[in-house]
């Protein structure tokens, strides 16, 4: 995959304008406030509070890691804090397998400027994280794939990188034609819908969505994957994931596609959604009656 984004990347082109104070001034006071500090102990009511004098210190250091494309080894450090949930644990995040080799190629095929990509790669060649459970923080330990916890450009990353694993869908001849423009994949974030007309179309699409994405290192979430027929039409809409090793199938998921990355493939049935009840139709139907109120702009709301 990285060859055929370097192969579609334009020329470089290196960014020669400074970080501006009025950037960083901005940067700083959209820190939430009440927030864990990294390691440094550093809050970001300690950043807000230092004022014009060091907001100007900290643009004097930004500068200085943007035209050397270094930074300082404590930048590259994360805290790492398990959060409880109920059932059974999940670690499989998108986020967490992302091949960094992929995130540098994408970048360039977008045209990012040297300087920006030759910083990002040398704050994850820095990157370290450490577990914090209460008081107590376990051995720093380098973090070679996924992006970087806590980080406000990791979902940037990740989308961009997405973006790439779906070109190869986006671009195949399946969809739906709507005035002109041929729609075959709906997608927020990590979850995917993929649309077609007709079964066998959208079973290819499933095909072509899986190998992309385990070119890039990820892995369609079967556990998250199931159809939905829109209209009267009484036909079977299973799909079949073609297994790299044979699994036991599983049969009940949610509504909609999602990435993952799974330690190994999985053989399933993406099941077709449930056919709605009547109970739940009930209250559907009253939603429909009123559905004209909200969206009348004269309606008054003032109470």
């Amino acid at each position: 995959m990285v060859k055929e984004l370097e192969d579609i990347a334009p020329p470089e082109n290196e960014g020669s304008h400074d970080i501006l104070y009025s950037e960083v001034q901005a940067a700083i006071s959209s820190l939430k406030r009440n927030k864990s500090p990294g390691s440094d102990g550093i809050t970001a009511e300690m950043l807000q509070a230092g004022g014009e004098p060091l907001s100007r210190e900290i643009h004097k250091l930004c500068n200085k890691a943007w035209h050397e494309g270094t930074i300082p080894e404590e930048w590259g450090k994360s805290i790492l804090v398990p959060i409880p949930k109920k059932g059974d644990l999940n670690f499989q995040k998108a986020f967490d397998t992302i091949k960094h080799k992929i995130i540098w190629a994408m970048l360039r095929s977008y045209g990012v400027d040297v300087k920006m990509i030759t910083l990002l790669q040398n704050i994850y060649e820095k990157s370290q994280s450490a577990v914090r459970i209460g008081t107590d923080y376990g051995e720093w330990f380098r973090t070679d794939v996924g992006t970087r916890q806590g980080d406000p450009l990791s979902p940037l990353l990740f989308i961009a990188y997405l973006e790439r694993v779906m070109d190869q869908v986006r671009q195949s001849t399946c969809g739906i034609n709507i005035s002109g423009t041929v729609i075959n994949n709906l997608r927020f974030a990590d979850d995917i819908d993929l649309i077609d007309e007709d079964n066998s179309s959208l079973q290819r699409q499933v095909e072509l969505t899986k190998t992309a994405a385990e070119q890039a290192g990820l892995i369609l979430n079967i556990n998250k994957t199931k159809t939905m027929v829109f209209g009267d039409r009484n036909i079977d809409n299973s799909m079949q994931v073609v297994p790299e090793q044979l699994n036991s199938p599983l049969h009940s998921s949610t509504a909609t596609g999602a990435i993952s990355p799974l330690s190994q493939s999985s053989t399933a049935t993406i099941a077709p959604l449930p056919t709605p009840s009547p109970r739940t139709m009930v209250p559907e139907a009253g939603f429909r009656e009123i559905n004209g109120i909200p969206r009348n702009r004269p309606f008054p709301c003032r109470i």
